[in-house]
């Protein structure tokens, strides 16, 4: 319930024309068995899982848990001085079982939606705006597509750019980091109301996650469809894009979907361990 009154607050806002979007999360905390769950194992279940997206497994010395994931969203990739990048925004749609046709009727939707088409180019024309001035070129599709993962379809948008000399994949990443589809629009306004209605700190989630190496190559991703997993333990987080359109219900819907992705990666379903939600 404290999810789906921080939607109707950010609604409200919303139509007050304090901010066009924000992106809410929430966090699940699990409890289960020390002995059930191993860190190297759920790091193979995401590869296996999940082998289109940017897979990651990162132990924090401090606290002994393991940050890990399986992010489908590149935030901005190097390679000789050509960079790109892949920003996923607009709600998600659940793929479906119900056989090929009503999968693909089910992206279709999502292709066709006026709310998500235009929620997504917010995002775009954002990222564009920040990444644009270190290029000497940007190139910029006019329409998105839809990518697929095993559990959603995504609008996405391929951009593709020359970066001026001396600009590193860290510098572009840090350039339009946070952008709209992990933040909101505008930016401050949207930090605000994060830090007033989300009950706990993301920590490492919605941050950078990638490399880099010394000529300035490197892949930089968003910490998304990830969890903190430590003995006996593990917090889960997601999140879902806010805009005038959306109500508590759906969005707490999307977040529980996407929740599924991880949850599926450490071998559990709700009936399996004690679980508190913020």
């Amino acid at each position: 319930q404290i999810y789906r009154d921080a939607v109707a607050l950010a609604v409200a806002r919303i139509h007050e024309g304090t901010l066009d979007k924000v992106v809410l999360s929430r966090a699940l905390d699990l409890c289960y068995d020390a002995q059930t769950i191993d860190p190297e194992a759920v790091y193979r279940n995401l590869l296996a899982l999940y082998s289109t997206a940017y897979v990651f497994s990162v132990r924090n010395p401090s606290t002994g848990e393991y940050v890990m994931g399986a992010s489908p969203e590149l935030v901005v990739g190097v390679e000789d001085g050509r960079c790109s990048t892949h920003p996923l925004a607009g709600s998600s749609a659940r793929r479906t079982a119900d056989g090929p046709t009503e999968d693909a009727q089910a992206g279709e939707a999502l292709l066709r939606s006026a709310k998500d088409r235009a929620e997504h180019a917010t995002v775009v024309d954002d990222i564009a705006a920040r990444l644009g001035p270190l290029c000497a070129s940007l190139t910029v599709p006019p329409a998105p597509t839809l990518l697929a993962t095993p559990q959603l379809w995504h609008l996405g948008t391929a951009m593709s750019g020359i970066l001026r000399p001396g600009v590193t994949a860290l510098d572009a990443a840090r350039a339009v980091h946070p952008t709209p589809a992990i933040c909101g629009m505008p930016r401050n306004e949207a930090l605000d109301l994060i830090r007033e209605v989300e009950p706990y700190e993301r920590g490492f989630y919605g941050g950078l996650v990638g490399w880099m190496d010394q000529h300035g190559n490197g892949e930089w991703a968003l910490n998304l469809r990830s969890g903190r997993v430590g003995e006996g333990r593990a917090t889960l987080c997601a999140g879902a894009g806010i805009v005038s359109g959306s109500t508590p219900q759906n969005e707490h819907h999307e977040t529980a979907v996407k929740l599924s992705t991880f949850l599926a990666a450490l071998g559990l379903d709700l009936d399996d361990v004690a679980a508190v939600s913020r």
